[in-house]
């Protein structure tokens, strides 16, 4: 499976980072890859099992879940689907000490379909992966202003 992995580093405290990431209904949209995200809003968003649609700008759209939540180590993973293609995300914060924090996304896409995928779109992931860690830093430290 073709991983496309990427950390950033950032001077916010752990944290704003994890909070910053529990609150992505409200930053994912301003993702250039994204044009918008939508989902029943009866309860809070970030929890096991949520469901969303986000959609791209070329108008496909992904199935998403909330898979699992690990508030202890701060990671989440979300799974992702517009069939046959699949989609695993994983986004972690670490806590580097001194008000620093390393932001990490992981995402892969099993299967066979997943592997034709990243070859035709392989450039458009490794920018959306950098870009997601930008628009999530710029979020994080806007918690801390």
């Amino acid at each position: 499976m073709k991983m496309y992995q990427r950390d950033k580093i950032l001077n916010v405290s752990s944290e704003s980072a994890w909070q910053a990431l529990k609150e992505m209904n409200k930053w994912l949209p301003d993702l250039s890859t994204n044009s918008g995200i939508s989902y029943s809003m009866d309860t809070d968003f970030f929890e096991i099992g949520r469901k969303y649609n986000i959609t791209s700008k070329e108008g496909v759209v992904m199935d998403c879940e909330l898979y699992s939540i690990d508030e202890e180590n701060m990671t989440v993973e979300i799974h992702a689907e517009h069939k046959p293609l699949k989609s695993i995300l994983i986004c972690k914060v670490l806590d580097l000490g001194d008000n620093r924090t390393q932001i990490i996304r992981i995402q892969g896409y099993p299967g066979w379909f997943g592997k034709i995928f990243t070859v035709f779109f392989g450039r458009r992931e490794s920018g959306e992966t950098a870009e997601y860690l930008e628009v999530w830093g710029n979020y994080a430290e806007s918690l801390e202003e």
